[in-house]
């Protein structure tokens, strides 16, 4: 994690908390070993589902303690979709890989509908409150706004803040209310400005934002404006 990363991190969190308490889910943070969180939580709740990255080691302690339902999430199509069965298979161009892939008509998998309601955590559940960014390493709140003078310079051309929320409306600024999709093209390759490049890349890292999401946006607006003469 580089070293300016805490500030999405915390972002993300942050939101994250406020946004799923509509829904009635409630984080509860946790220092401790995966695994033996794991083993805690299975002994107190019915979990069916578990939503991670991949940590191989940590993978292989989780399945020894229950059935490990992995849900593939990162990319944006779907590893068991793909007509490679050996890694070296993989053409080393990204257009080769995307022309294989019309021609065998393999399509992204749909995105994944979220109930809105939820059961609550039984009572027995304490609920810790969310790190501070002085958890991360700074001492105050002062030296982290000083801090802040440091990294967001004024020519910055990323001062975005983290979380779902703000990834959703970066890409709905994007896509519907300033139609940067019909001049991608043309700016993908600079990084001089907000507008050039999609900028998405900040909460694709985090899982803020997935790929899948973008694809179906990008397909909703080619149904309703038409396919862009800029190309993408």
């Amino acid at each position: 994690m580089y070293w300016f990363d805490s500030r999405q991190i915390t972002d993300k969190i942050y939101k994250c908390d406020k946004e799923i308490c509509i829904t009635h889910i409630e984080i509860v943070y946790r220092e401790r070993w995966i695994s033996q969180l794991i083993q805690q939580f299975k002994d107190k709740f019915e979990i069916s589902i578990g939503f991670h990255q991949e940590e191989t080691d940590v993978e292989k302690v989780v399945r020894q303690l229950a059935h490990d339902n992995n849900i593939w999430t990162s990319t944006l199509y779907h590893p068991d979709d793909l007509p490679y069965n050996n890694p070296k298979a993989f053409p080393d161009v990204f257009t080769q890989f995307r022309v294989t892939l019309d021609k065998k008509s393999i399509r992204v998998r749909c995105l994944i509908n979220i109930s809105n309601t939820f059961k609550p955590l039984s009572d027995d559940c304490v609920i810790t409150s969310i790190p501070s960014l002085t958890d991360f390493g700074y001492s105050s709140t002062i030296d982290y706004l000083l801090l802040l003078i440091v990294i967001v310079h004024p020519n910055s051309v990323f001062s975005f803040k983290g979380g779902e929320s703000f990834g959703l409306a970066h890409l709905q600024e994007y896509v519907w209310e300033k139609n940067l999709v019909l001049s991608y093209k043309q700016t993908r390759n600079s990084l001089t400005d907000s507008e050039n490049s999609t900028k998405f890349s900040p909460w694709l890292s985090n899982g803020s934002l997935s790929s899948r999401k973008i694809f179906f946006e990008l397909k909703r607006y080619e149904s309703e404006q038409g396919i862009p003469d800029a190309g993408y």
